[in-house]
C-alpha cells in the first residue's frame, strides 16, 4: 500500500468483485491486468456512485486468483474526504461492473435473439399464413378450437359488463383459458412458442443456474393480451336466420362464414403478438435490461459481485 492510502485518516471503503472460475476463463477475468483495466475504465463510474470529484477519487486494488471464485479486492477513498455512498451508488457499481463483464454474453445473446427473429419471419410467418390460408379454403379441420369459440361467444351474449377477461366470471375466464390452450396447439402457435422459450432459456443461462419452467400458454403472463384476443373473436360470430317459413317465430343459427372469419382473426392476432415479441422495439429495451440487471443480481448474489 502507498503511503497516501497508510497515512489517510477519512473514509475508506472496500469493494470485493468476484465471479465464478469458469466465468472468468471464458471471459478472460483470469489475470490481475484484465480486472485493473477493467476498473481503470471505469473510474468514472466510481467517482459517481461514491459522490466523489473525478480528480478527488483514489483507489488500490489485489487480485486473487482463487480456485472457485477469482476477484478483486479494492479500496476507494475520496481524497477531500467528501465523498459518500448511498444505494443507489451501490447499485450502480453493481450493475456496471457486472455489464462490463458480461457484455460480451449480452452482446451474444442479442446477436441470437436476431437470428431467431430473423428465422421466424423465414419460417413463422409462412407457417401462419399457411395456416390461414387451410383455413379460409376449409382445409384446416380444427372443430374444438370451433365449438368452443362458439360456446364462449354463446356465454358472452349473455354478459352485462364489459367483454374483457378481467371482468368475467370464473366459468367464462376458464373457458377463454382453455381456448388459448387449444389455439396453443396449433403446430405454428407451438413452434412460435417454443421459439420464445427458448430465446427465454438462453437469457437465464446467463445469469441464472437455472432456466425458466415452462408454463401453458394460458398462464404465461407475457401472453395475457391472448386472452382478449380469444374474446374478440368470439365476439365476431353471427347468428343467421334459417330459412323456414312454417315457423312464426324466426330461427336462428350460426353463421359459418362467421365462425371462419372468427378463427382467422384469432390466429392472425396470435401471430401478430408473437412477431410483437421477436420484433425489436427500442421502447422496450429498458424493460428488458432491468429484467437483465435483476438476473445479474441474483448471480452477484450467489457468487458475485459483493461490497463491504
Amino acid at each position: 500500500m502507498s503511503d497516501e492510502l497508510n497515512s489517510f485518516k477519512g473514509t475508506l471503503w472496500t469493494v470485493i468483485v468476484s465471479i465464478k472460475r469458469d466465468d472468468a476463463e471464458m471471459l478472460g477475468f483470469n489475470t490481475g491486468e484484465r480486472w485493473r483495466n477493467m476498473v481503470r475504465a471505469n473510474r468514472d463510474m466510481l467517482a459517481k456512485s461514491f459522490k466523489i470529484l473525478p480528480s478527488s477519487l483514489q483507489w488500490y486494488g489485489a487480485f486473487h486468483n482463487e480456485s472457485y471464485h477469482p476477484h478483486i479486492h479494492l479500496i476507494v477513498f475520496d481524497r477531500e474526504n467528501k465523498g459518500y455512498l448511498d444505494k443507489e451508488g451501490i447499485e450502480k457499481i453493481k450493475s456496471s461492473f457486472a455489464h462490463v463483464i458480461f457484455q460480451d454474453e449480452m452482446l451474444n445473446i442479442q446477436n441470437e435473439k436476431t437470428d431467431r427473429r430473423d428465422r421466424l419471419r423465414l419460417r413463422g410467418k409462412d407457417e401462419i399464413n399457411e395456416i390461414l390460408e387451410r383455413i379460409q379454403l376449409g382445409q384446416e379441420n380444427n372443430t374444438v378450437l370451433v365449438q368452443m369459440l362458439i360456446e364462449l361467444n354463446k356465454h358472452l351474449q349473455e354478459h352485462k359488463g364489459r367483454k374483457m377477461y378481467g371482468y368475467l366470471n370464473r366459468p367464462d375466464k376458464r373457458l377463454v383459458n382453455e381456448i388459448v390452450d387449444e389455439l396453443e396447439k396449433i403446430p405454428a402457435i407451438k413452434e412460435l412458442y417454443d421459439l420464445w422459450y427458448d430465446k427465454q432459456d438462453e437469457l437465464y443461462r446467463i445469469y441464472s443456474e437455472t432456466t425458466p419452467t415452462r408454463v401453458p400458454l394460458s398462464e404465461n403472463p407475457d401472453f395475457k393480451n391472448l386472452k382478449n384476443a380469444v374474446i374478440r373473436a368470439a365476439g365476431q360470430i353471427e347468428m343467421s336466420p334459417v330459412a323456414d317459413s312454417s315457423e312464426d317465430i324466426p330461427q336462428l343459427t350460426i353463421d359459418s362464414m362467421s365462425v371462419a372469419k372468427s378463427v382467422t382473426s384469432l390466429l392472425n392476432s396470435a401471430s401478430k403478438i408473437f412477431q410483437d415479441k421477436f420484433a425489436d422495439n427500442p421502447e422496450r429495451v429498458p424493460k428488458v435490461d432491468i429484467k437483465l440487471r435483476r438476473k445479474i443480481q441474483e448471480k452477484e448474489e450467489a457468487h458475485g459481485i459483493k461490497h463491504g
